[in-house]
């Protein structure tokens, strides 16, 4: 068998594990809801879920993306109160010899 089928046949056997958990619990916590329901929840719950990591991922690229175009050093910096040190030389260093290549 080659590595993807090999994938594939894991992620089939942790969503009917998943979903064997789901079932299991909903017999407990709720004996008369039919099992089709408990697991349309749990469904439409972790799809609900992915949603909303996707879009905080797309929110923090874009604002990371914007702070680099606005001539950020870098999007983990802005946690520190202040730019490490020499990098303001570096900075001096880099816009001199960007000045002498101009001209």
């Amino acid at each position: 068998m080659n590595k993807t089928t090999v994938l594939w046949a894991k992620a089939v056997f942790a969503l009917l594990a998943i979903c064997m958990v789901v079932v299991l619990a909903a017999r407990d916590l709720a004996p008369f809801t039919p099992v089709s329901i408990v697991l349309a929840y749990a469904l439409g719950g972790a799809a609900l879920f992915g949603v909303a990591v996707l879009a905080a991922m797309w929110l923090k690229f874009a604002v990371n993306q914007f702070l680099l175009n606005a001539r950020a050093t870098d999007t983990q910096w802005l946690w520190f109160n202040s730019d490490p040190r020499g990098l303001n030389a570096l900075r001096s260093q880099g816009g001199a010899r960007q000045s002498n290549d101009e001209v």
